[in-house]
């Protein structure tokens, strides 16, 4: 299975970008490690961090492709524990993505 590198936007601001992996085909999740932007708040945008447990609110965030086509899916979490874990602590999952096969084969 191939990768997909993906823009990830909180409305229209351009929050970062990641490059999605697939996690679990059959229910259409793919995951990555977050590469954040310069607008990128993890208070604002992530679901969790090290300071807080869930957010019940979290911003909506979308996942663009490299066209700017923005993937049709059920659900994007962003949690950062980067404190603890560095860079790899801030992930992207994408669930129910529409037409998987589509951008992993």
């Amino acid at each position: 299975m191939n990768s997909l590198r993906v823009q990830i936007l909180a409305g229209d601001t351009w929050i970062g970008d990641a490059v999605l992996i697939p996690s679990d085909p059959s229910m259409g999740v793919a995951f990555a490690v977050f590469e954040p932007g310069p607008d990128y708040v993890a208070d604002r945008h992530a679901r969790a961090t090290e300071q807080r447990e869930f957010m019940e609110d979290p911003a909506a965030l979308k996942v663009c492709d490299a066209e700017g086509a923005v993937l049709v899916c059920a659900g994007v979490d962003l949690v950062d524990y980067s404190d603890t874990l560095g860079v790899e602590g801030r992930e992207i999952h994408v669930i129910g993505i529409k037409r998987f096969e589509d951008y992993f084969d």
